[in-house]
């Protein structure tokens, strides 16, 4: 039987309040790990990437995210760190095999539906197959505790860790 693991990536991207209609937000972090099917850790991806259409965070972005400017202006732009989380993948054992050996999974909608996409075509490479199909944590997350928070909004990824002790726990449950 084959045992699958899962890639949780979870992407930052640059932004503005009020949100400005002409923005094109950059991915200016990726966070990654690779657990096995009985959820420990294999192995941990994190880089910071510079923005080209924007490269001035703005205040906002600043506060939201706790990236510093100087974090992005050394970093190596999206092209260049997507081409090294493809090799941190790989040599993690993904991708090797015809058939995908792993659920992606994704703290919501966004960083597959929205900043992955969109940077990919901003960066002129193709939208990555293994992307297409995720696992939304805010989604099983809610099915599991049939909740949100009193103000109606979903919980963050630590508000969920902190409610669940471990938020993998949910997919843990769902696939094995």
């Amino acid at each position: 039987m084959v045992r699958y693991k899962f890639l949780v990536i979870d992407l930052e991207a640059t932004c503005t309040q009020p949100p400005q209609p002409d923005w094109d937000p950059e991915i200016i972090e990726i966070g990654a790990v690779i657990l096995d099917s009985r959820l420990n850790q294999i192995s941990e991806f994190k880089k910071f990437v510079k923005p080209v259409v924007n490269p001035q965070l703005s205040p906002f972005c600043l506060d939201l995210l706790k990236i510093t400017q100087a974090d992005v202006a050394t970093a190596d732009t999206f092209p260049e760190v997507y081409s090294q989380m493809l090799a941190w993948m790989k040599s993690s054992g993904l991708l090797h095999c015809e058939n995908k050996n792993f659920m992606l999974v994704t703290d919501g909608i966004f960083d597959c539906n929205q900043w992955l996409r969109h940077q990919c075509k901003l960066s002129k490479i193709e939208y990555p197959g293994w992307a297409k199909h995720f696992s939304n944590v805010k989604r099983h997350f809610k099915y599991v505790l049939s909740t949100n928070k009193d103000d109606g909004k979903s919980f963050s990824i630590s508000e969920m860790t902190e409610r669940l002790g471990n938020v993998i726990t949910v997919f843990y449950k769902q696939y094995n």
